[in-house]
C-alpha cells in the first residue's frame, strides 16, 4: 500500500470569506497569513448555537419579521468558537478575521467580495436565514507521485439578524479524485468526502 505524508494545510485562501488567509496548525499557531486574533474568549463575539439563535429570533422583531437583508458596504468578519474539522489530515482551516464587501444584487440577493483576489459569489436570503451556494476554493495534491488531488468546496449558510448583523458558518468538503484515493483514504483514516465546518459573525462597518 503507498504510505502518505501527513498533509500540512497551505492554501493561500481556503473559505469562501477570505479576508485575512490564516491556516492554524495543530498546536493554534498561525501559518502564513495575517494575524488572528479571534477565539472563544473574544468579548465581540456572537457565538454559534443557543445564544446566536436568541439573538436572530429577537432581532427579527425588529426588522419585519427577519426578512431584512445584510447593507451594502464594508463588513468585518470575526470568527467564534465551535469549528468542526474532519479532514484530521489538515491542520484547521481559518481566516482568522478581516474585511469583505456586500453589494445588493437584487431582490432577496446580495454579493459577497472576499477581502483578496478571489471572485465574488452570490448569496441569497429570505425568511431571517442567508445561503450562498458552494463553490471550489482550492486544491490539495501534495502526494508527489500519486494520483491524488483533492477538491476544497466550500458554502456559506447562517442567519440575518439585522441589517448590519450577521451569523453563520462556512462549510466546507474535500472531495478526493484519482486513482489512489482508496489508499489515500486507508493511509490517512479518512473517509472522503471529510467535511468541516468554521462559525463566524459579520458586522457592518
Amino acid at each position: 500500500m503507498p504510505r502518505f505524508p501527513r498533509l500540512a494545510l497551505r492554501l493561500s485562501c481556503l473559505l469562501a470569506i477570505a479576508p485575512a488567509c490564516v491556516v492554524t496548525d495543530g498546536d493554534g499557531d498561525d501559518d502564513d497569513g495575517a494575524d488572528s486574533s479571534a477565539s472563544a474568549d473574544d468579548t465581540n463575539a456572537q457565538p454559534q448555537g443557543e445564544s446566536g439563535a436568541t439573538q436572530a429570533g429577537g432581532a427579527a422583531d425588529g426588522n419585519g419579521g427577519g426578512e431584512a437583508l445584510p447593507r451594502a458596504g464594508t463588513w468585518r468578519y470575526e470568527e467564534t468558537a465551535g469549528a468542526t474539522n474532519d479532514c484530521s489530515f489538515i491542520a484547521q482551516p481559518s481566516n482568522g478575521f478581516g474585511m469583505f464587501e456586500i453589494t445588493t444584487t437584487g431582490a432577496g440577493t446580495f454579493e459577497i467580495t472576499p477581502g483578496d483576489t478571489t471572485a465574488p459569489f452570490v448569496c441569497s436570503a429570505g425568511g431571517g436565514s442567508f445561503a450562498c451556494d458552494e463553490r471550489l476554493t482550492g486544491t490539495i495534491d501534495e502526494v508527489p507521485g500519486y494520483d491524488v488531488v483533492g477538491n476544497i468546496l466550500v458554502s456559506v449558510e447562517g442567519t440575518v439578524i439585522s441589517s448590519t448583523s450577521i451569523v453563520g458558518q462556512q462549510l466546507g468538503r474535500i472531495d478526493c479524485v484519482g486513482s489512489d484515493c482508496a489508499a489515500a483514504s486507508a493511509a490517512l483514516g479518512v473517509a472522503f468526502p471529510c467535511e468541516f465546518a468554521v462559525p463566524f459573525t459579520g458586522t457592518a462597518s
